[in-house]
């Protein structure tokens, strides 16, 4: 019995690694050359699978989480499965910048994830990048340049053609970065790719903050040392019971 209490206390100290998430395309940044007091847009170049219910925007590069820093929280708010989505992050990246108190610079990865919202599994994601020239201006990468024309509120729409001449063709969604020249996408931000986030680790973001998620694996692993104390605490009264009365017969 305490052999089989103690690798249970083993097992949930143990850290989960979650699966990398399956990629399903890119996302451009709207503006694509802006400050970071500027509010932002994301539009995926498609839709979430049919299993997913909800979805949530990170972004990963230096002076964030390791995990990333949640751009949006859960949300179904303008969910698509058929086709590209707008995305809006709820603050701007110098808030996001002073929250965390950092400086922006380099690339960063702005990554939308589809999820079950129950499970909380990830089930593919969307990944934009932008670059910082300063600590208050960025442009977009390449694949996540937003058409010429297109604005926060407004989406580029074609010209209609002239007589004679044919239509102007649509704007082009967003592809991965890199995908044009066949460059892989391992990392867009400029530091090792950190995991798509699992069950543990967006429930902590969720829940505690996207700045202490390692304090939710704390508290759960509390809970479940604290069990398993009073289970050990239980069966040690019940044998001491047990020898009591034996003693008394």
């Amino acid at each position: 019995m305490r052999k089989a209490l103690l690798l249970l206390l083993f097992l949930l100290l143990v850290p989960v690694t979650p699966a990398q998430a399956a990629p399903l395309g890119g996302l451009y940044i709207v503006p694509g050359d802006s400050q970071d007091t500027s509010p932002m847009r994301l539009r995926t170049s498609g839709g979430c699978p049919a299993q997913a219910d909800a979805f949530y925007a990170v972004a990963v590069g230096k002076g964030f989480p390791a995990e990333g820093q949640i751009l949006t929280g859960n949300s179904d708010a303008g969910l698509s499965h058929n086709g590209p989505m707008d995305v809006f992050p709820f603050q701007t990246l110098k808030d996001y910048a002073d929250d965390a108190k950092t400086t922006l610079d380099g690339q960063y990865a702005i990554t939308v994830r589809c999820i079950e919202s129950f499970s909380q599994n990830v089930l593919g994601e969307f990944t934009g990048a932008l670059r910082f020239t300063d600590p208050h201006h960025y442009v977009t990468v390449e694949g996540s340049k937003p058409p010429a024309g297109e604005t926060y509120g407004q989406r580029a729409q074609p010209q209609p053609a002239k007589p004679g001449q044919s239509a102007a063709p649509a704007p082009e969604e967003p592809q991965l970065p890199g995908a044009a020249t066949g460059e892989t996408q391992q990392d867009l931000s400029g530091n090792p790719a950190p995991p798509s986030t699992g069950l543990l680790g967006s429930f902590g973001d969720r829940v505690f903050g996207s700045h202490t998620s390692s304090f939710a694996v704390f508290v759960l692993c509390g809970l479940g040392v604290i069990l398993i104390l009073a289970v050990l605490v239980g069966i040690k009264a019940y044998r001491s019971r047990t020898t009591k009365d034996k003693a008394n017969v």
